[in-house]
């Protein structure tokens, strides 16, 4: 997403969720989002299938950072019912995803109504792994 400003689009929100999901322990996203130089607390959820082991990492070492909650892209409705997610970042996880397009339509099930998903109504064909899919979330079809 070129130009996109993830910090300028939350602060349009009134009570953002974010999740980074496959964050494994990277915390890239941060914590907060700031408006006028002032750090605003962001309610963001770091999940990862390995939250298990990265959080018995963080208790050995003794650091305090945020515990990572365990999740699976693949099931991420069923961990993130409640359609409240404003924004979900997904970097360097779908290639390591059983199923890759399950997961875009899980986090798409996951966004808030009336939020981004509405946006996207037809993605461009991805190429993934040698392998180039359409996906058209008004149809709920892929094809390859």
């Amino acid at each position: 997403l070129e130009d996109f400003d993830a910090n300028r689009f939350l602060l349009q929100k009134e009570h953002p969720v974010a999740l980074d999901v496959g964050a494994g322990m990277s915390y890239a996203t941060g914590n907060f989002t700031s408006k006028n130089g002032q750090n605003l607390p962001l309610d963001i959820h770091y999940v990862d299938p390995l939250a298990f082991h990265y959080n018995k990492i963080l208790r050995r070492y003794r650091k305090s950072l945020p515990e990572i909650e365990f999740g699976m892209m693949e099931y991420l409705s069923a961990f993130f019912p409640q359609k409240n997610v404003s924004l979900i970042m997904i970097q360097n996880a779908l290639d390591h995803s059983a199923n890759p397009l399950k997961g875009i339509w899980e986090a798409l099930a996951s966004l808030h109504v009336g939020g981004g998903d509405r946006t996207l109504q037809r993605l461009p064909p991805v190429q993934y792994h040698r392998r180039k899919w359409a996906i058209d979330y008004l149809e709920q079809t892929t094809a390859y």
